[in-house]
């Protein structure tokens, strides 16, 4: 089998990859459908680099003319997916934060000012 430059350094780039989820996951960094998850992509990607003809077939499936059209369309889709979920991530992460600093700032205030108690001065 001959291989071009650029499948070798997609498959090295892969197997980098693959081998950081399962660092990650052995570390408790991951859970495991998210390292199951990854582990399939970058095996997708691999077969995909190495056996090109499997991305026509699917082009083919899906009514695309090309298999790098049908890789580009699902990887944008993907990433906009990804994003989506990323943006989710640090909104609710941001409204956490505002929670748990205003829960500190009041706290902090009420520790500051001592209840008012009414001098014996005061007889209304």
């Amino acid at each position: 089998m001959n291989f071009l430059l650029i499948q070798l350094l997609i498959v090295l780039f892969v197997s980098f990859a693959a081998v950081g989820v399962v660092r990650r996951f052995l570390r408790g960094e991951l859970r495991r459908a998210a390292a199951a998850g990854w582990l399939a992509l970058w095996a997708a990607v691999a077969a995909a680099v190495l056996a090109p003809k499997t991305t026509e077939l699917l082009a083919r499936l899906l009514g695309v003319g090309r298999g790098v059209d049908v890789v580009l369309y699902l990887s944008v889709v993907g990433l906009f997916y990804l994003q989506f979920r990323t943006m989710l991530r640090l909104e609710k992460m941001d409204r956490a934060i505002t929670a748990a600093v205003r829960a500190a700032a009041l706290g902090d205030l009420a520790r500051e000012q001592p209840e008012i108690k009414p001098s014996a001065h005061s007889r209304e």
